[in-house]
């Protein structure tokens, strides 16, 4: 077979290494030359999620091939049916939400297998002809444009939906749009309130209260995702057992506590890369005093709510932006100084104060959220 691979991102590398013994062409944003000058048909041209529609290789690829799909859809026609499938999307919270999903399922003795956005692309499952009981999936939207698959989800998962990608879409529209059509995929659908009145899914599950408790103990944002894998868990016949749950471990950088004493509390949530995210971290400490840092790539639609008790420190190339749409106390070139000054502050601050490492954009001036959550974390520890 003829194989295009578009970008040559995580996915693809794997796809490489399925179709090893078949004639595969990698074709980037640089080289797309190559491509016009091709006078071959492909069979599948597989699209990495990195690759813009509007770019100039997505055009040409979807011309010169019969199929045009990704890996995830490729990957998931190749499952077998006895494997359950569960996808999780959204703007925010999906990382988390497939987490609590497969610890959930292993501790009821379910073999599972995180993949998507998350953990090794689905190929790679398909590749080691392993079968597991269940697959748990991280959608994004760009993945779920191209979604065209035989078999249907076995329970599909809207954790929130606002604003989000406003640089690759038209409008918040065509955004909601995209995320829609996956469920047209899917057997059962699981959504919040407000997902169901913007996305108006028929016949839709909705997730009604959360967990007082758990409000109270991880904030509105993180009870809301475990209403929804308990109602997930629910569709197969599991439940989620509270003394389990309190040993769950939260993914690294969403609203992780790296310090906590008496009267000061550190928190990075270094994968905050929109308003509601940010306004999300606020709310759940906003009974301390609050500093929060905010940077990275802002987002046009950026939203976030300062009460009496917050101090805002912007740092990086766009934190003039940030100062244009919410009030922010002190500007920075970086977060190093960002950082360093809120400890200043910490000194003249009494009772219950918390640090919050909550950007509420993109990385901008790191490789990616890791990285810079990684960065806050070192940065703090030289601090303390």
């Amino acid at each position: 077979m003829n194989i295009l691979l578009l970008g040559y991102g995580k996915t693809n590398k794997f796809l490489k290494r399925h179709f090893k013994n078949d004639n595969v062409v990698v074709i980037t944003d640089d080289d797309y030359q190559k491509l016009l000058n091709s006078n071959i048909v492909f069979d599948f041209a597989f699209c990495s999620p990195g690759v813009r529609p509007d770019s100039l290789i997505y055009r040409l690829g979807k011309i010169c091939s019969i199929t045009f799909t990704n890996e995830l859809s490729y990957a998931i026609n190749l499952l077998p049916q006895k494997t359950k499938i569960i996808a999780v999307t959204g703007s925010n919270g999906k990382t988390t939400t497939v987490s609590e999903i497969a610890y959930f399922l292993r501790k009821n003795n379910r073999s599972t297998v995180l993949c998507g956005n998350v953990g090794n692309p689905l190929i790679n499952l398909i590749d080691a002809k392993k079968q597991v009981d269940f697959v748990v999936i991280e959608i994004s939207s760009f993945q779920a444009e191209l979604i065209n698959i035989k078999r249907k989800f076995d329970c599909l998962i809207y954790t929130s939906l606002t604003e989000n990608h406003s640089d690759k879409y038209l409008s918040y529209d065509e955004y909601k749009l995209a995320k829609k059509r996956l469920s047209y995929f899917a057997n059962n659908v699981l959504v919040t309130p407000d997902v169901n009145r913007q996305l108006k899914i028929e016949n839709a599950n909705i997730i009604k209260e959360a967990d007082k408790e758990l409000i109270e103990k991880y904030g509105l944002h993180n009870a809301i995702n475990f209403a929804l894998t308990q109602k997930c868990l629910n569709l197969f016949s599991f439940n989620m057992n509270k003394e389990q749950l309190y040993n769950f471990v939260f993914p690294k950088y969403r609203q992780e506590i790296i310090f906590k004493s008496e009267d000061l509390i550190i928190i990075n949530d270094s994968k905050s890369t929109t308003g509601e995210s940010t306004n999300a971290c606020l709310k759940r400490f906003s009974d301390y005093f609050e500093i929060a840092i905010l940077g990275g790539k802002i987002k046009s639609n950026f939203k976030i709510v300062k009460n009496k008790k917050t101090i805002f420190i912007a740092y990086g190339k766009d934190s003039g932006n940030f100062s244009k749409l919410c009030q922010i106390d002190y500007c920075f070139k970086r977060l190093k100084e960002a950082i360093d000054k809120s400890f200043e502050l910490l000194k003249y601050i009494k009772g219950k104060k918390a640090l919050l490492f909550s950007p509420g954009g993109s990385s901008l001036e790191f490789k990616n959220y890791v990285e810079r959550g990684r960065y806050f974390e070192l940065m703090v520890n030289n601090h303390e």
